[in-house]
């Protein structure tokens, strides 16, 4: 996967998030499971796929695209859209997370 399809594909991910305030990124339509055209990656993330070839690592500041601009994604807005309660509050944060992962196409 390059970089840029990492980017795009993350960007369709987290538009749907933004758009239904849903709590999963494993419902995403997009997954083939649910009839869409893309193999699950690891953490439901194109980003770590891409980086990390789908492995969790204590080392991901190194080599993630995100975390190399924004820092580690559980101490921002993905982590607040992970803890929020509501619809309204995950729709808040997942546009905003969105925002910062559309900025990765600029670098």
């Amino acid at each position: 996967m390059t970089k840029t399809e990492a980017i795009d594909r993350t960007i369709e991910l987290w538009t749907w998030l933004a758009e239904t305030g849903e709590r999963h990124k494993g419902d995403w339509p997009g997954w083939k499971r649910h009839g869409g055209e893309y193999d699950l990656a690891g953490s439901d993330c194109f980003l770590c796929k891409h980086s990390l070839r789908g492995q969790f690592t204590p080392h991901c500041t190194t080599y993630c695209l995100y975390c190399l601009k924004f820092g580690h994604c559980v101490n921002g807005y993905f982590d607040q859209w992970n803890e929020a309660g509501t619809p309204r509050t995950r729709k808040k944060y997942a546009k905003l997370f969105l925002e910062q992962v559309k900025s990765l196409k600029e670098d």
